[in-house]
This record gives C-alpha cells, sequence and structure tokens, in this order.
C-alpha cells in the first residue's frame, strides 16, 4: 500500500509540473492566424536536410558570429523549413545591410514580398519553438484547409520576445 501511494504521489507531482510547465510556456492560449503581405527579407542562411534542434542552433551561432564579425548588427534569426524536410537555417539582414560575401557554405538571397498566413508564439527560452511549433502548425493546418489553400514551406522569424510564424499562401 505505501508503494502505491508513493507511486501515485509521484505521478501527481508529475502531473503538476507538466502542466505547471505548459502553463509557463503558454501552451493554452488560442492562436490567431492573419495574412498580410510580408517582405521583402534579406536572408542570409545555410541549407541542411535534417533541421533538429542542436544543428539548427549551431548553425544560427556560426552565422550570427560571422555576420557580426562582417559588421552586420541588425539581424533576426529567421529559419525556413520546406514540406520535404530540408531547412534554410539563418538569418533576415537589415534593408541597409550590404549582403555580405559567401563563403560557399553560406547562401544569400532576396525572398520577395508576398501574402502569408502570419501569427506570433511568446518567447520564452528555447522550449518555445517546440512549444510554438506544436500549436501553429495546427492553426496553420486549420487555416489552410479552411480556405483550401496548398502546403507550403514555413518561416520562423524570431522578434525578442516573440516568434513570428509564416507560411506563404498559396492558392
Amino acid at each position: 500500500m505505501r508503494k502505491l501511494k508513493f507511486a501515485l504521489g509521484a505521478a501527481a507531482v508529475l502531473v503538476v509540473v507538466l502542466l505547471t510547465t505548459a502553463w509557463y510556456m503558454e501552451m493554452f492560449r488560442g492562436i490567431e492566424v492573419h495574412e498580410g503581405p510580408r517582405g521583402p527579407f534579406k536572408f542570409v542562411y545555410r541549407e541542411t536536410r535534417s533541421a533538429g534542434f542542436a544543428e539548427v542552433g549551431i548553425i544560427t551561432t556560426t552565422l550570427d558570429s560571422m555576420l557580426l564579425q562582417r559588421g552586420i548588427s541588425t539581424r533576426q534569426p529567421m529559419d525556413i523549413f520546406f514540406p520535404d524536410g530540408r531547412a534554410e537555417i539563418g538569418f533576415a539582414i537589415g534593408n541597409g545591410s550590404l549582403l555580405p560575401p559567401s563563403d560557399g557554405l553560406t547562401h544569400i538571397r532576396v525572398i520577395p514580398s508576398r501574402t502569408y498566413m502570419e501569427t506570433t508564439f511568446p518567447w520564452k527560452n528555447r522550449l518555445s519553438y517546440i512549444a510554438g511549433y506544436i500549436k501553429v502548425t495546427h492553426a496553420f493546418d486549420e487555416y489552410r484547409n479552411l480556405h483550401a489553400y496548398g502546403s507550403a514551406e514555413a518561416m520562423t522569424v524570431h522578434l525578442g520576445d516573440s516568434i513570428e510564424y509564416l507560411q506563404p499562401v498559396v492558392h
């Protein structure tokens, strides 16, 4: 009987910890999807076939250092994830910034202005990307199905205290 009480107590503590974490990460908040024009973006990035959490962090840190060394101070982390699993991990740089020369691994392009589905999710810590992905993917899927839009790449732009999620509107 003592073991059962201990197991139930441990399970209750685990549930409280999980619910508190979910509350802190704002997993219970609603997601509102809007449409609007965004861009153009000057995008400095590296490609990857497997956008694992650790690899995204390594690429972001490497590019951040490179851009800072080249004097590009106006930059926001921006990642693009494609339906086929590949990703482009990088930074949107300021309109006044000169495009840095490529090092062979780093690519540079301008993403033209277009209409996107868009929403934001609060930034708390690195887990916000996972929590946001879970919430936003579901909301974008529902919105896309409601309007009979096609699937497209998904973008994230880190805005400091929030993450902006974008997905092009495909008719």
